[in-house]
């Protein structure tokens, strides 16, 4: 039975149970007239009939409804991980450079000692210890400390010459001085001229010279000649051969 029809026994099962109402003539309003739409009809009992006809109807209406489907439920969305952080690496140590090797300084050369000259120029002086020498180094002049002028041979502990003023000591430290009058003069501390060879009486002209030769002679240069000499050309003899 179809929904409109049963709505429609349902209609005629009510009108038949409704009670007459006396002293007036109410017609009953038309079935096809509608029912406002505010009016709720109460529920009333159907007849008998009516139920066995409608438990019918029902049945058949209950097995043709379809039930209304169930609602679907979202899935609750997995919650999201977030990933681990990588683990940061440790960083690599650079590696420690080898040390380097200080270079080997090249050895500092020895200073060249100054040459020792062969010649005492004018104005110049010899003090206690130092010398001039001989350019092939066989003879040097030496101002001694006992205020004495000597010349020796290398190697040999013999005079060839001396001012032989050893007794005069006492009045040091002396000093041998080529002076700029040619003269050539042993002084003692006091300027006191203790030895001079008068290398002035010869003359010349400056400037004037000293010089201790290679062949053993101590002599008095001006630019033109010799003035004086100490006459030990002998090569080198003592004094006491040849009478300095």
């Amino acid at each position: 039975m179809s929904l409109a029809r049963l709505v429609t026994v349902a209609v005629l099962a009510l009108a038949a149970a409704a009670p007459t109402v006396r002293g007036q003539d109410c017609p009953l309003a038309s079935l096809s007239q509608p029912l406002p739409s505010t009016a709720r009809p109460e529920s009333l009992p159907l007849s008998a009939g009516a139920n066995a006809m409608g438990n019918n109807e029902a049945r058949t209406l209950t097995s043709t409804v379809a039930p209304a489907p169930a609602p679907t439920v979202a899935p609750s969305p997995a919650p999201t991980v977030a990933p681990a952080p990588a683990p940061t690496p440790a960083p690599t140590p650079a590696p420690t450079p080898a040390p380097t090797a200080a270079p080997t300084p090249a050895p500092t050369p020895a200073p060249t000692p100054a040459p020792i000259p062969s010649a005492l120029q004018e104005g110049q002086r010899l003090t206690p210890n130092q010398f001039i020498r001989s350019k092939d180094g066989r003879f040097t002049l030496i101002m001694q400390e006992d205020c004495n002028a000597v010349v020796y041979r290398a190697g040999q502990d013999v005079a060839i010459w001396a001012t032989n003023k050893g007794e005069q000591a006492s009045r040091g430290p002396c000093y041998f001085m080529q002076q700029a009058d040619g003269n050539l003069v042993l002084y003692d501390r006091g300027n006191l001229p203790l030895w001079e060879s008068e290398g002035y009486s010869q003359g010349g002209r400056n400037p004037f010279r000293l010089d201790m030769q290679s062949d053993g002679n101590l002599v008095t240069y001006d630019p033109d000649r010799a003035i004086w000499a100490s006459d030990t050309v002998q090569d080198g003899k003592p004094c006491s051969e040849v009478g300095c």
